[in-house]
């Protein structure tokens, strides 16, 4: 996966994460809530892996 190819799933996932928390916050269910956290979880992990230092290494640039 390329670098825009990052940035582009890490704008899906805001967006996905935005319209969860909006959910939650509507409706205060359990399930809304435990997805709005699995997808700031992916968020999280897609930032540290497009920060990471290697993957400038091998040019995903």
């Amino acid at each position: 996966m390329t670098r825009h190819d990052d940035l582009e799933r890490l704008l899906d996932l805001v967006r996905a994460v935005r319209n969860a928390q909006r959910e939650f916050f509507r409706t205060r269910s359990a399930s809304a809530l435990e997805r709005s956290k699995a997808l700031e979880k992916q968020v999280d992990e897609l930032l540290a892996k497009i920060n990471s230092p290697q993957q400038e290494l091998f040019g995903d640039a």
